[in-house]
């Protein structure tokens, strides 16, 4: 059976196309990738069904009533029922929130197997090694999509929790405008704020610029005792450096506007997600 070897899913796109034998498939999630049996697959009612089995089997695991979910979701009851029987696939803010209510990595929900992809292979063998980047720990969970820890313990949680079977801890592998402006407003009161935010904007640049070295095979070529002394290859440091400058202007602006109010308007909202959206762009180049 043939293989759609990385399917992107992206929102500004109507559909996608299966490179090997052409079957399009409808969009409906953003920047996820994943492997799927084309040429089998006749609609897309399939993926919809699946996602719901691993919704409903992740929440029955944990003991929770469709109601509970909902709940935690910020989502309604009748919502959840939807996507559970796969009548419905959630729009990507929403899937990242049943994520995190069922503290689960998204890939998980999307049935990765990272067993099975070379990334993770090729990270992992990094970070056995010793690898602690910058000072994040670094994980690769499916096709290019990379989870990146703040301390060891988050780190360490989401090793245990995988070698135990359990669900494990969401991680942050897509930052999205609007995942980040509730970021933003549910750490107004926290004194760490200002800090806390750069970290996560920070992660997601790191592994976005992971994301791209790994697909031009950098890897193949990086030395591991140079990555256990820190030494990052020329080019990734440059990218981290040019993203990191570029970054500037927006926390200021951020700060700004939450130091004047402890209550985001939606006009405010709006301008922070395009100023975040132009900001990612910015970064992709």
């Amino acid at each position: 059976m043939k293989m759609i070897e990385s399917l992107q899913l992206h929102v500004i796109i109507e559909c996608f196309q299966c490179q090997h034998c052409g079957f399009q498939f409808p969009n409906l999630f953003q920047m996820f990738s994943f492997s799927l049996g084309c040429c089998i697959i006749s609609s897309w009612r399939y993926i919809s069904m699946e996602i719901g089995k691993r919704i409903r089997s992740y929440r029955e695991k944990q003991g929770l009533t469709q109601g509970d979910l909902a709940t935690h979701a910020h989502i309604s009851r009748i919502s959840l029922g939807n996507y559970e029987r796969g009548e419905r696939v959630p729009p990507v803010d929403i899937f990242l929130r049943i994520a995190q209510a069922l503290h689960v990595s998204t890939d998980e929900l999307l049935g990765y197997d990272p067993e099975q992809d070379e990334l993770t292979k090729c990270i992992n063998t990094c970070r056995n090694a010793g690898l602690i980047i910058d000072p994040f720990h670094v994980q690769a969970l499916n096709n290019g999509v990379v989870g990146v820890y703040q301390n060891q313990e988050t780190f360490e949680q989401a090793q245990q929790a995988r070698t135990k079977g359990t669900p494990m801890p969401a991680s942050i592998p897509i930052v999205t405008e609007a995942g980040f402006i509730t970021a933003v407003k549910e750490g107004i009161n926290n004194p760490n704020y200002q800090a806390a935010q750069k970290d996560l904007l920070k992660m997601y640049l790191y592994a976005s610029i992971l994301r791209e070295y790994a697909k031009e095979d950098g890897f193949s070529n990086v030395n591991i005792e140079a990555l256990k002394r820190g030494t990052l290859p020329l080019e990734v440091e440059e990218k981290i450096t040019k993203r990191q400058n570029a970054s500037k202007d927006f926390f200021d602006k951020l700060f700004e506007c939450v130091h004047k109010s402890q209550n985001l308007t939606k006009e405010t909202e709006q301008e922070l997600a395009k100023q975040f959206h132009a900001l990612v762009q910015e970064y992709q180049k």
